[in-house]
């Protein structure tokens, strides 16, 4: 039995911990999995505050608000303060989703047992965020154009 306590010391040193190897940490992987929850819904998110902060001028105008007409910082409280929240989405919300994508990145250059599933991740948040540019710069129904103006 006293064999067996030093091997049994030794073995959990090497590997950090019984449930993992050390760059397993909990708080790392916490971290991670807030990074890539992030960095999945920023693209879906900001499409929907664009459009989100039109459907409101749309409900408290009583018609849909007009470019270079109806101003969204003016037409009410409610709309002011979702425009103002899509504006600090943007200012905010774009460095941060750079930062957690070369995090992502980096992580995925470090560990190989997870670089495929990050790359795909990566990759796939990429092309999400480009198709939410160009629905915004398509902007079929002119919500862009009446937030920017």
């Amino acid at each position: 039995m006293l064999r067996s306590v030093p091997a049994a010391r030794r073995r959990l040193a090497n590997q950090g911990s019984p449930r993992g190897p050390p760059s397993e940490s909990g708080s790392l992987a916490g971290i991670m999995k807030a990074l890539l929850a992030y960095v999945v819904a920023y693209p879906t998110v900001l499409l929907l505050a664009f459009h989100g902060t039109w459907l409101l001028g749309r409900l408290w105008l009583g018609r849909w608000p007009c470019p270079w007409l109806d101003d969204p910082k003016i037409i009410g409280p409610w709309v002011n303060v979702a425009h103002t929240m899509t504006e600090l989405l943007l200012a905010a919300g774009l460095p941060a989703f750079v930062g957690a994508m070369l995090t992502l990145l980096y992580r995925a250059w470090r560990e190989e047992a997870l670089r495929k599933r990050w790359l795909f991740v990566c990759a796939l948040c990429v092309a999400c965020m480009v198709g939410s540019v160009l629905v915004l710069g398509w902007d079929p129904w002119g919500a862009v154009a009446w937030f920017m103006d």
